[in-house]
């Protein structure tokens, strides 16, 4: 098994931790030296958080994202410039700025491009460059994409 843990900058512990444990991450692990480091869970994610002046993204694979909206709204505003952004019916993510500027994207699984962008031709275009690209892919893939694109998705 092999996981990957997402590690977000935030020029201060303090000024993260709270809003996620709003949230519902639980506080793992938390030092301040040698290098302030601290470790959050959700489910079965894992987020980490060091000391820096910069900014990152995590993208978060849920089924419920559309509940997930909801229930996070529900827990409703902050002091800081964390924030939500709307979600449309029928949309498939939103993000969730935290204090630190990081943003953090759950999403629902996707498995074609048309799923996403409900736009068959760019989906069709795309699989069309891939197609043509593809000399050294893997065969079960390239005849997957050949199947969808005379389907014509």
């Amino acid at each position: 098994m092999t996981t990957a843990i997402p590690l977000l900058p935030c020029r201060k512990l303090d000024d993260v931790l709270p809003f996620y444990e709003s949230l519902g991450f639980e506080l793992t692990t938390r030092q301040e030296r040698p290098n302030p480091y601290a470790s959050t869970r959700w489910r079965n994610a894992d987020l980490h958080f060091y000391a820096a002046n910069s900014v990152g993204i995590c993208l978060f694979i849920v089924d419920e994202v559309e509940e997930l909206h909801a229930a996070f709204k529900r827990i409703g505003t902050w002091a800081s410039n964390a924030r939500i952004t709307g979600m449309k019916p029928g949309q498939s993510r939103f993000t969730v700025f935290d204090p630190a500027g990081n943003s953090e994207r759950p999403c629902e699984p996707r498995e074609v491009l048309r799923d996403f962008k409900n736009d068959d031709a760019a989906a069709a275009k795309v699989l069309t460059q891939a197609l043509a690209r593809a000399r050294d892919a893997n065969p079960d893939e390239v005849k997957r994409a050949k199947v969808m694109l005379a389907e014509r998705l």
